[in-house]
């Protein structure tokens, strides 16, 4: 009974080494591709840049499901590319959303998760703090957040490789 309890203690250790690719860490690039939102309104594309603290990961608008006002936005408007009108800036209000930045600053922490990075929402035109990680290698989890996370919300968004029909 004890050779046996051996035998098996010992094939365990030896198996300790072949984890799956969902118990190791990720790499730094697992979130670079393009990732529709949870809404399914949009598709950012998330990407790497040298940044003044190393690699850095940002997001920028790819492609969105309404491109351009509708006639209930007014006749001036109608037909014309959606812009970031809620951007506290004047200035940045004539921005085509299509191309928009909206995640800066992501740093990958060497295990899980991407974190010190901001989000600008066009819905409120708010930039928030953000967290991201991977549940999976097709869902990512944005947690945007002012202050601590406790005090955010979490978006679940889906990897794709094209942007879907309108």
């Amino acid at each position: 009974m004890l050779r046996l309890l051996k035998a098996v203690a010992l094939a365990a250790i030896a198996l300790l080494p072949l984890r799956t690719t969902a118990d190791a860490p990720w790499r730094p690039d697992a979130i670079v591709g393009r990732w529709l939102i949870a809404s399914k309104d949009a598709v950012i594309d998330i990407h790497p840049v040298d940044g003044p603290a190393g690699s850095e990961y940002h997001g920028s608008i790819a492609w969105l499901l309404d491109k351009t006002y509708d006639e209930k936005d007014g006749p001036a408007l109608s037909g014309k590319p959606l812009l970031d009108h809620r951007n506290p800036d004047p200035a940045l209000r004539q921005r085509p959303l299509i191309g928009l930045p909206m995640l800066k600053g992501l740093h990958f922490d060497g295990q899980d998760h991407w974190l010190d990075g901001r989000v600008y929402s066009c819905n409120d035109g708010r930039t928030y703090r953000v967290q991201v990680s991977l549940a999976d290698r097709d869902h990512l989890n944005l947690r945007g957040y002012f202050g601590l996370p406790i005090f955010g919300m979490t978006s679940v968004w889906t990897r794709i490789a094209v942007p879907p029909s309108p």
